[in-house]
């Protein structure tokens, strides 16, 4: 990325890239419904998520959405904008914050092209992170995982693969590009998904790098909206040896398919 490229122009590229890596795949890909476990169909017909072949990616606006760095650091307001694809695992997610309402920080979190990055801009130009390599890849990839809780056609995908583990629980397998992450899914009786648990995202310790720490992405409030239900509000916390860390928290103002 040329260092004079803002992060909003590498988004609004890596939409237009995508998009044309999708036209270019063919269609019926699929896994049939009937194979999934009988709590994810339940799920899926639930929240609206059958029509999978009409669907190619979903743009997600977020609001009231805030973000820590640290346990004992402040909450900071951020703008956040999202574009999943769903035949090819593509993740985009772009942020905005100023800090002490000053500072313009802009970030962009992405899986693209079969690999995860994280890369954080200040006053648009100047690079304070650019995080790359295996454990960014794993890292983002499992996130696509989770976000199943807000497009369910990601569930009729081939590269993830799903095992029963007991009446409200599934786990999640996603498998792209010689990787493979999990997760698990946590149903309640409204045949909903609250909680994803995963231990195959990293997270930074101080002097060490990074280490492998469980991770949680816990959904609340679910709304009905153009004929489909999602969780409207959302959580995600670490879960390491001090403590929990929970480090985002965000309303979804709406998720638009095949708009973005």
């Amino acid at each position: 990325m040329s260092r004079f490229q803002t992060i909003n122009d590498l988004f609004i590229k890596d939409i237009q890239a995508a998009s044309e890596q999708l036209n270019l795949l063919p269609d019926g890909e699929e896994s049939d419904i009937n194979s999934l476990p009988e709590i994810l169909r339940n799920f899926m017909r639930n929240c609206g998520g059958l029509e999978v072949e009409s669907i190619k990616y979903v743009t997600i606006k977020w609001k009231d959405t805030m973000l820590r760095f640290s346990p004992n650091s402040g909450w900071e307001n951020i703008s956040c904008e999202q574009v999943n694809y769903i035949k090819i695992p593509v993740r985009l997610v772009y942020m905005r914050l100023k800090f002490w309402k000053l500072f313009l920080v802009e970030a962009y979190d992405r899986f693209i092209n079969t690999h995860g990055n994280m890369l954080v801009k200040l006053f648009k130009y100047i690079s304070i992170t650019d995080s790359r390599g295996k454990e960014m890849d794993e890292a983002e990839l499992v996130t696509i995982l989770a976000e199943t809780i807000i497009i369910p056609s990601y569930a009729l995908q081939k590269y993830i693969s799903w095992t029963v583990v007991d009446e409200f629980t599934l786990k999640g397998v996603i498998s792209f590009n010689g990787m493979s992450v999990s997760g698990f899914f946590y149903f309640n009786e409204q045949n909903e998904i609250f909680r994803f648990e995963t231990y195959d995202r990293f997270f930074t310790v101080k002097g060490s790098g990074y280490q492998k720490m469980k991770w949680t992405a816990t959904a609340e409030n679910y709304i009905q909206n153009k004929g489909r239900k999602y969780p409207s509000y959302f959580k995600a916390s670490w879960h390491t040896e001090e403590g929990d860390f929970e480090y985002f928290k965000g309303s979804i103002e709406s998720v638009e398919f095949n708009k973005t």
